[in-house]
C-alpha cells in the first residue's frame, strides 16, 4: 500500500475540529437536480417553483418538467450514540412530466421517454457533491389521464444527505 493510505488493519485518520456544514439546503439541491434535466437538452422548460401553468408558461411548450418537494425525514446514524447529533436527512419531491402533442401515441410515447431520461439524469447522482448516490431514486410514477393534447407523468424521487452535528445544517447559503 502507498504510505498515505491506511492498510486495512489501521482505521482511516479522523477530522479534528468542529464538523462541517452542509453544503446546502433542500431547495437548493432540488434546483442541482433540475440543473441535471435541463443538461439533457429535452424540455423546453424545467422548474422548481410550480406547474407550469401557475407560472404562465406558454402552451405551445412541447415538454416541461417541474419539481417540487413533497417532505422529508431525519434518521439519526446507525453506529452513533444516543446523545449524538448525526442525522441522515431524506427529502422527498414530485416530479410531473407534460408533453404536448395533439397525436396521443406520439405524446404518450414520449412521456415514457422522457420518464427514462429522467431516471437517466437523477438515479445514482450524487447532486453537487453533497448526496448519497443511492439514496438517488425515482422510484414511483403514475400516469395521469390525458387530457388532449397534453400527458402528465408524475414521478417521486427522493436524495439524501448527512447533517453531522447540532448546529451543521446550512443556515447562511
Amino acid at each position: 500500500m502507498t504510505p498515505d493510505r491506511p492498510t486495512p488493519e489501521e482505521p482511516p485518520p479522523q477530522p479534528r475540529g468542529p464538523h462541517p456544514m452542509a453544503v446546502y439546503r433542500d431547495r437548493q439541491i432540488l434546483a442541482l437536480a433540475a440543473g441535471l434535466l435541463r443538461e439533457t437538452n429535452q424540455f423546453a422548460l424545467v422548474t422548481t417553483s410550480g406547474l407550469p401553468e401557475v407560472q404562465g408558461q406558454p402552451a405551445e411548450a412541447a415538454a416541461l418538467a417541474s419539481l417540487e418537494l413533497d417532505g422529508f425525514d431525519e434518521e439519526k446514524f446507525a453506529d452513533e450514540p444516543v446523545d449524538s447529533f448525526s442525522y441522515t436527512r431524506t427529502v422527498r419531491y414530485t416530479l410531473t412530466l407534460i408533453v404536448r402533442n395533439s397525436d396521443p401515441d406520439a405524446r404518450d410515447d414520449e412521456v415514457d421517454r422522457l420518464a427514462a431520461v429522467c431516471g437517466n439524469a437523477l438515479v445514482g447522482e450524487n447532486y453537487g457533491g453533497e448526496t448519497i448516490e443511492t439514496y438517488s431514486t425515482l422510484a414511483k410514477g403514475t400516469y395521469l389521464a390525458a387530457a388532449a393534447p397534453e400527458r402528465r407523468l408524475k414521478l417521486t424521487g427522493q436524495f439524501a444527505y448527512d447533517i453531522e452535528g447540532r448546529t451543521a445544517r446550512n443556515a447562511d447559503a
